[in-house]
């Protein structure tokens, strides 16, 4: 978003944005930029706290009135404690595999499969909840994710499922689009976790985690600065590393 800016700037309208991750918009230098220091997927903090994220939103917009930039602010307060912090999960899922095939790659394949299908249901019960759903920015389905996935273990590195989109901006949607499938579905579970604590389940317990940690780990070896980049911090957060 801060590389667009710039762009839209240059046609004479003013832009500011939320920042998640201070590096990149340090990096990118967008005109205008609120650092914000909450959990990831969350730029206005916890749900459902309007009168908090109505003063996230207002201090990005405020930063409109600067004239000149690039502008790089930081939000000058955590965010609350959500409502469903400290309560006990009633039911979590056992995803370990069974009877996986002897090749490596079909092995991590069928364990990534079984999990998707024990969340499936899960996960279409918390889209008709919540009567929406973060997953598909990629325009993958998590058969063609898994692929995606499954391709970047081989040596070559794979070409884009997506003509016209590169390759390391398909792996951020893609890593993007699978975290939020695994935390809506396991979030639609009886009881619950904070936020933080869904992603701490998703990192140490999942077979798609391994696979971003060992995808991550390959391109930090490549000699693209974009794969590098996102091999260090896109893929897997700092937090996790």
């Amino acid at each position: 978003m801060g590389g667009l800016a710039h762009q839209i700037e240059e046609g004479g309208i003013a832009t500011t944005q939320i920042s998640l991750v201070r590096l990149h918009t340090e990096k990118i230098r967008p005109p205008r930029a609120l650092w914000v220091p909450f959990e990831l997927g969350r730029p206005f903090g916890p749900p459902d706290d309007k009168k908090f994220q109505m003063s996230v939103l207002n201090s990005a917009l405020e930063l409109l009135k600067r004239n000149r930039g690039p502008v790089l602010e930081d939000y000058p307060y955590d965010a609350p404690i959500s409502s469903d912090e400290g309560l006990d999960w009633v039911c979590p899922l056992n995803l370990g595999s069974v009877n996986q095939p002897t090749d490596e790659i079909e092995s991590i394949r069928h364990e990534i499969n079984e999990e998707i299908a024990r969340l499936q249901p899960w996960y279409d019960r918390a889209v008709v909840a919540r009567e929406r759903t973060t997953f598909g920015i990629s325009g993958l389905n998590t058969s063609s994710i898994t692929n995606l996935f499954m391709s970047m273990l081989q040596n070559e590195l794979p070409k884009s499922p997506r003509k016209g989109v590169p390759l390391v901006e398909m792996l951020r949607l893609s890593a993007e689009d699978i975290k939020a499938f695994y935390l809506e579905a396991i979030s639609a579970q009886p009881g619950g976790l904070s936020g933080a604590e869904l992603r701490h389940w998703f990192w140490t317990n999942t077979a798609t985690a391994r696979v971003l940690r060992r995808i991550a780990d390959k391109l930090t070896e490549e000699s693209d600065p974009d794969l590098q980049l996102a091999g260090n911090i896109l893929l897997v957060p700092r937090a996790e590393s």
